[in-house]
């Protein structure tokens, strides 16, 4: 079974925009509460919001839910 690094790798991508999750919940027009339940695995974003979020970050897809990108070599811009 491949695990999945979503949560994980959001949180750190989101703080190294230096984003609340506020911030990051008008981007994609969620509250921040969405944003809270997909930082702790409680609930999971749709497709397109994937998507959306792999864009906003410069980071493939596949990367941002299965690579543990904290321990990578991914330099986070903007």
């Amino acid at each position: 079974m491949t695990k999945v690094y979503f949560p994980t790798n959001l949180v750190y991508l989101r703080k190294a925009r230096k984003m609340s999750q506020r911030d990051l919940g008008k981007v994609l027009g969620k509250s921040y509460n969405a944003i809270y339940k997909w930082e702790n695995g409680l609930t999971e974003p749709c497709i397109a919001e994937v998507g959306f979020l792999a864009e906003f970050f410069d980071v493939p897809v596949e990367t941002l839910l299965f690579d543990d990108i904290t321990t990578s070599d991914i330099v986070v811009s903007r």
